[in-house]
Parts: structure tokens; sequence; C-alpha cells
């Protein structure tokens, strides 16, 4: 029997690596800090089983880099990734982050002719020792990562997505991976504002879904991720009554007409 292998490799895919290290980039920019620190930004409590491998995946693609005694800072790769000089710059950043992973290396030096098929990639990974349980985050951060670089559909902010994924690459997830190994999220396309709106910086899955300017400088948009759904319609609309609500109490003051008293408290018209 095989003995089995599972050597170093990125659990998630370079999409979800970057989202994680972003947060620790807005928080300490490209500064040290210690492990237990990166973690806290990242949202764990600390060093655990899970968030040093979520460090660790990092630094397997480059993005995460150590300096010093149990310190790490963000690379210059990652930065170039977020916050590019260049498109140019940014797609090579990305490709060399997918290429970093030994084992990714190895996948693309064995499938020279381009991503295989799960079932290959999967009969290949058992072949070679690979332990079952590894298999699954394996398929999820190779096949991801590669898929989402194949269709060149990358955040111009950070990130990568593969948008229509089943239908443009003809993949479908099946039941040995609990169909959710090779799934690439698809947020809606952007909705176009209108040349009138204020360009403001999106993250990654958002998109404008309206625009509405009254005059110069003043002007109302809306940011959506995801698909839209009653409870956050609802708590849109709870948002314009609070605002209405403060607009009514604010206009006498600003009129100076003093507001219209009520009837007194506990009298027949008194509100329930």
């Amino acid at each position: 029997m095989a003995q089995s292998r599972s050597p170093g490799y990125p659990s998630m895919p370079l999409g979800e690596a970057l989202d994680v290290v972003k947060k620790i980039h807005d928080a300490n920019r490209t500064n040290p800090i210690d492990r237990e620190a990166a973690a806290k930004e990242m949202g764990y409590t600390g060093i655990s089983g899970r968030s040093a491998k979520v460090l660790s995946d990092l630094s397997h693609f480059g993005l995460l880099e150590k300096v010093g005694s149990g310190q790490v800072r963000v690379s210059r790769r990652a930065v170039e990734i977020l916050y590019p000089e260049s498109e140019e710059a940014r797609r090579e950043a990305l490709h060399d982050a997918a290429d970093s992973p030994t084992l990714f290396a190895e996948l693309n030096s064995q499938f020279a002719d381009g991503l295989p098929s799960d079932n290959a990639l999967r009969s290949y990974l058992m072949r070679n020792g690979f332990a079952s349980a590894a298999i699954p985050p394996v398929m999820k951060s190779y096949l991801e990562t590669y898929r989402a670089l194949e269709q060149k559909i990358a955040s111009p902010s950070h990130g990568l997505r593969a948008e229509n994924y089943e239908e443009s690459t003809g993949y479908k997830s099946d039941a040995s991976t609990e169909g959710r190994a090779l799934v690439v999220h698809s947020p809606p396309p952007p909705i176009q504002a209108s040349p009138q709106s204020r360009e403001i910086p999106l993250m990654e899955g958002e998109r404008v879904v309206f625009v509405e300017e009254a005059d110069a400088g003043r002007y109302l948009k809306l940011v959506a991720a995801g698909a839209l759904d009653d409870n956050l319609l609802e708590a849109l609309e709870d948002f314009t009554k609070r605002q209405r609500k403060r607009l009514v109490a604010a206009r006498p003051k600003e009129s100076g007409i003093a507001e219209p008293k009520g009837p007194a408290p506990g009298g027949p018209e008194e509100a329930v």
C-alpha cells in the first residue's frame, strides 16, 4: 500500500486568501506584527490549529512573509494585487501567487496541457499517496484558483471570481466533495450607474444598484452585494422612514416656525 503523503498546500483558493490577507493589510499595512496579532486581524481569538493553517496558506501563495522570530508581514506581492500600479503588474502578481505553492507547481508539470478534470486530478492524487482527507481541499484550492485565472475574470480591486462558473467551464461538483469543493461564487453583474454619478471604490462582489442625483454635490448611491431579498428591502424601508422622521423634525428648526403642538397627553387624540 502506498504511504499517504500530504505535502504542504493551501487549503483555500487564491481568491479567498486575498480576502483574508486584505484584513491584515487594512489594519497594519506592511508593518511586522506577531503571528497572534495577525490571527486576530483575520477574526480568530489567537493562534490555533485553524488560524495557523490559514497563516500557512497565505505564506504558500507568497502573500505573507516571515520577519524575525514569530513575526509576519503582508508581502509586496499581496500589495501589488490589492492595490496595483497597473493592471498588467497586478495580473503578473496574481499568476506568481497562483504558481507559488510547491504542490501546484507539481500539478502544473503533470498536467502541462491545461487543467485536468476533477476525476483526473482526484485519480492522480490517489495514485500518489495523498491522504483521503487531503484530496477535497487540494482539489478545491487548486482548481478554483486556476479556473478563475483561466477565465480571466479578476476583480479590479482584488480577488478572483468566475462568472457563470458551471456554464462557462462545464464543470459540475459531485457528492464526493459535498458539492462545495470547486464552487466559485458568482455575484450578479454590476448595474451601470448614470453618467452624472460619482465614482466610489467598491469591494469585491459589490455593485451599484441605484443612483439618483439631486444637484451638484448632492446625490444618493446604493451599493449592494449578493441577491436582494425581502429582509434587505425591509431594512432599506426602515432606513428611509428614519431619515424622513429626522427631516420632519429638523424642518421647523430650519424655518424658524414653531412646530404645532398636538393634544395634551391623555387627550382623546393621543396616539396609541
